[in-house]
C-alpha cells in the first residue's frame, strides 16, 4: 500500500527503520508492505530551507476491511459458532464503528454480552460490523439472532425463558421453517405476564419475533393463547398461525394485551371468539388477516386506549381484513368495546383500510372483485389464483 505525505521544501525519512516500510526522500511517498497491524511508523519531515526545522508525523498501520456488505445480511446465532464461508480463518474480535473492539472468549462464537460490548445492543435484525481474524478484517451486515425456532420444542424453550425472565423478555427470535404441532406436545404462552396499563415497560414480550414467511399450524396452546402480553417496542411479524388448538380455555387466541408494540404481516385462522383481548396505548396492528369464521365475535375484544401510559397514545389499526361470524358490518366486528373511536363504522373502515366479512366465501368474493390486499405492500400476504396466500401457500380457497 502506498500513500503520500505532502510538504513543500522538505525531505522525508523514517525515524526508525521498519522491515517492509520505505519512504521516498523527495516525494514523501510512503510504501507499506507486509507489516503487522498496529505498527506505528514515524516519519521525519525536514525543511530544506532550514535543516534544523523538523516535524515528526506518526502513521498507524491498519487493515483495510474486506467489504462483504453487498452480499446481503448474514445470520449469526448468538452463542453458536458462525460459519460464514466468505471469511477465511477464525473470528477473534468484533467491533462496530461506535463500539469497542471486543475479544471473543471462544473463536467464532459471539455471545449477547460480547455483542453488547462491541455495539451497545445484545441482538439486532441488522447491523454493520467488523469481524477480525488473525490477519484480516471483514466488514459485513449481520442479523444477530437470540434463537432460531425450528420445532415445537424451541417454542417451549422460548416460553420457559419468558416465564423465568418475566421482566426481561427481549431478544431477536427467528422462525426458521414451517412448524406443524399436530403430533407434538402443548406449550405455554410465549410470554409469561401481561403488558397492560403501566407495566408495559418491563413486562410481556418486548423483543422481536420474525416469522420470515413461515407457517405455524396445529399448535397446541396449553393456556389457550400464543402470548400473554406483548409490551414496549416489541415487534411480532411475518408468520401465519393456522388452526391452533386451544388446550386451555381462552376467548382469544393471539395475545391478551398489545401495548406500545407492533403486529404486522400476520394471518390468524382460528376457531375462537377474538384474536386479542386488548389493544392498549401505542399498539399498532397492520397488514394482517384474521379469520374467525366459526365462533368469531370481534377481532379485538377491547380497544383500551384509556390505559398504557405515554399520554394515552391511541392504538392504530389499519390494513386489516377479517372474517367474523358475528357482528359483520358493525364496529363490533373489529372492537367489542372501544375508546377514542368516533364517526360511523363505514368512515372508520374507509379511513383505516379495514375490511370485514361474515364468511370466508364473502372474503374471497370481495378479493376477486377488488384485490384490496395488493395495496398493503405486504411482504407475504397476497390474493392470487382465487385464493388467499401466505408466502405462496394457500391459506383460504373456495
Amino acid at each position: 500500500t502506498t500513500s503520500a505525505i505532502v510538504a513543500d521544501n522538505a525531505t522525508f525519512s523514517l525515524k526508525e527503520a521498519i522491515g517492509g516500510v520505505s519512504i521516498d526522500e523527495t516525494t514523501g511517498e510512503l510504501t507499506v508492505g507486509d507489516v503487522q497491524p498496529g505498527t506505528v511508523i514515524t516519519v521525519v519531515v525536514r525543511s530544506t530551507v532550514d535543516t534544523d526545522l523538523t516535524k515528526e508525523i506518526t502513521v498507524t498501520v491498519v487493515l483495510m476491511p474486506v467489504d462483504l456488505t453487498e452480499n446481503g445480511t448474514y445470520d449469526v446465532v448468538l452463542g453458536s459458532a458462525q460459519g460464514i464461508a466468505a471469511i477465511a480463518g477464525d473470528v477473534l474480535y468484533i467491533k462496530t464503528a461506535s463500539g469497542l473492539k471486543t475479544e471473543l472468549a471462544n473463536a467464532n462464537v459471539i455471545t449477547a454480552d460480547e455483542l453488547k460490548a462491541a455495539s451497545g445492543v445484545s441482538y439486532s435484525e441488522c447491523m454493520t460490523i467488523n469481524f477480525y481474524t488473525e490477519n484480516q478484517v471483514y466488514q459485513l451486515n449481520a442479523a444477530f439472532i437470540t434463537k432460531l425456532i425450528k420445532t415445537v420444542a424451541d417454542l417451549k424453550e422460548m416460553s420457559s425463558y419468558g416465564t423465568s425472565h418475566r421482566n426481561a423478555h427481549t431478544g431477536y427470535y427467528v422462525i426458521a421453517n414451517d412448524i406443524d404441532g399436530a403430533e407434538q406436545d402443548s406449550f405455554n404462552a410465549l410470554s409469561y405476564d401481561s403488558a397492560t396499563h403501566d407495566n408495559y415497560l418491563t413486562q410481556g414480550f418486548r423483543g422481536i419475533l420474525d416469522g420470515r414467511g413461515h407457517i405455524l399450524k396445529n399448535l397446541k396452546l396449553a393456556e389457550g393463547r400464543l402470548f400473554w402480553g406483548i409490551g414496549n417496542n416489541a415487534v411480532v411479524k411475518n408468520f401465519a398461525l393456522i388452526d391452533p388448538v386451544q388446550v386451555g380455555s381462552s376467548s382469544y387466541i393471539f395475545a391478551r394485551d398489545v401495548v406500545h408494540a407492533t403486529i404486522s404481516d400476520v394471518i390468524v385462522k382460528a376457531d375462537t371468539a377474538s384474536v386479542f383481548l386488548d389493544t392498549d396505548c401505542g399498539a399498532t396492528i397492520t397488514n394482517c388477516v384474521f379469520i374467525l369464521a366459526t365462533n368469531g365475535s370481534s377481532v379485538i375484544n377491547t380497544k383500551d386506549d384509556a390505559f398504557g401510559g405515554d399520554n394515552h397514545t391511541p392504538s392504530v389499526i389499519n390494513n386489516v381484513a377479517a372474517v367474523v361470524k358475528s357482528n359483520s358490518g358493525t364496529m363490533s366486528a373489529l372492537f367489542g368495546t372501544y375508546y377514542k373511536v368516533s364517526g360511523s363504522y363505514a368512515d372508520y373502515e374507509a379511513a383505516n383500510g379495514i375490511r370485514d366479512h361474515a364468511t370466508t366465501a364473502a372474503m374471497l368474493s370481495a378479493l376477486a372483485e377488488e384485490d384490496y390486499i395488493a395495496g398493503w405492500n405486504s411482504s407475504y400476504i397476497a390474493y392470487a389464483d382465487g385464493s388467499l396466500k401466505f408466502n405462496g401457500t394457500t391459506v383460504l380457497s373456495a
